[in-house]
């Protein structure tokens, strides 16, 4: 019997391996097509008699799915095909433009943008920046239609890793305005170097170049941001619940906007020996014992004593940690903590100038401690508190919070919401006691 059931195991090993294994789509141009592997009817360049790459094993996206052992779901990828809505000739290509094949990936759980070349070569409109609200005019420049683009790619696929590849010797404006608009996305942009190149296109030599970058900087992560893209967690917005709602809130293209009523607060007992629990909290679940949450916080429009926003773990009533500035007046106002437990509020705070309208929060947890470290510019953290959290013993809720504890109600805005691997690493110190 146990032969049998050994037997089945084995069997059955290949596919759990391949249920598992992780899905790319492509949405891409030329340097990402082969004939017979991208949707018919569109211009494939592969294989071409003034390029040595002759099979598709040997194009970029099959040695990555290859080397990393996981599926192709889409190639969605058609030669001389731009970004933007403005083609070669400056025609209106609209009809096959990377915005109009966005929602052809099929289900995918990573995403290769490659695009930017054509609209570089074809010397499209650079555009503006522009963020929201795009319309077909506006995507006839590059600025606006990539911006649109990542937008739809991160709405449609919002459980999907993306991932924009930059080709080499591209126009600088090309490349200045990837690196910015991905970075407003938190989107990871790999810019190529040194890819053999025959006729215009990477040759097998150029290919296995970058499938190497590629295994490299997914692997090294997003310097862009202070975490490694490979450390991110999952992460869905719509995991978040509100434990009660504001006075108003907006969610749209990663921003949150909060309106705080008047007279909410969180506070529990410690010297005030009053008892506040009613300011709303925007969070979600999860039983990692080891992650950290990041979010950038902006209250350019507080104005009044003890408005505050920031970073939460509330579990409930008399079990929670948080940490914000709050406004005090028109000269300083308090950076603190307070880690609340079994209904008792520790409140540790210093004062800085009023003036400081914007701060970045990072909450880790290892187990049952936290840490809470704050920063200027998502950067370079500083260590605000480490504390134990007694009833955070498996699943806990962590997110952000808003409130305006006197007469007053104010917007508060988050930004740049991360959920990575526990960045708070282990102690290297004093050993723990022997027990």
């Amino acid at each position: 019997m146990k032969k049998v059931f050994i037997l089945l195991m084995l069997i059955a090993l290949p596919v759990i391996a391949s249920a598992q294994a992780k899905k790319v789509s492509i949405l891409g141009d030329s340097y990402s097509t082969f004939q017979g592997h991208n949707p018919e009817g569109y211009a494939p360049f592969y294989p071409n008699d003034r390029n040595d790459v002759t099979e598709v094993a040997q194009t970029w996206w099959s040695l990555y799915i290859k080397a990393m052992g996981y599926e192709l779901e889409q190639n969605n990828s058609w030669g001389g095909t731009t970004i933007c809505n403005t083609g070669y000739g400056h025609r209106d290509v609209t009809a096959s433009s990377f915005n109009a094949r966005a929602g052809m990936l099929g289900n995918p759980d990573i995403i290769f943008l490659f695009g930017g070349t054509n609209d570089a070569w074809a010397n499209s409109p650079i555009g503006e920046y522009k963020y929201a609200d795009w319309t077909d005019e506006d995507c006839k420049a590059f600025r606006p239609a990539l911006a649109c683009l990542l937008n739809k790619l991160r709405t449609l696929y919002p459980k999907a890793e993306i991932y924009s590849i930059l080709n080499t010797e591209l126009k600088e404006e090309i490349n200045e305005s990837s690196r910015e608009i991905c970075k407003h996305y938190n989107v990871q942009l790999i810019e190529l170097v040194d890819i053999e190149k025959q006729n215009g296109h990477p040759s097998i030599k150029g290919m296995q170049a970058i499938c190497n970058q590629l295994m490299k900087a997914v692997k090294q992560g997003n310097k862009q941001i202070d975490i490694p893209a490979k450390e991110k967690m999952a992460f869905n917005i719509n995991d978040f619940k509100w434990t009660r709602e504001p006075k108003s809130c907006v969610i749209e293209n990663g921003t949150i906007e909060v309106k705080t009523n008047p007279h909410t607060d969180l506070w529990q007992r410690t010297y005030y020996h009053f008892r506040n629990d009613n300011a709303p909290v925007f969070q979600m679940k999860t039983k990692e014992k080891f992650f950290s949450f990041i979010v950038k916080t902006d209250f350019t429009e507080s104005h009044h004593r003890f408005d505050q926003c920031g970073v939460v773990m509330y579990l409930d009533s008399e079990n929670w940690l948080k940490g914000s500035i709050e406004y005090e007046n028109e000269q300083f106002q308090h950076l603190g903590s307070v880690a609340t437990n079994h209904g008792y509020s520790d409140w540790a705070t210093t004062a800085i100038p009023a003036d400081v309208k914007s701060m970045w929060y990072r909450l880790s947890r290892r187990e049952d401690d936290f840490c809470i470290e704050c920063s200027a510019d998502g950067k370079e953290w500083s260590q605000m508190r480490v504390c134990h959290m007694y009833e955070a013993k498996d699943e806990v809720s962590f997110g952000i919070y808003a409130c305006s504890p006197e007469d007053s109600s104010f917007k508060a805005v988050f930004t740049n919401m991360q959920l990575t691997e526990c960045a708070w690493k282990a102690h290297d110190g004093q050993q723990p006691d022997e027990k």
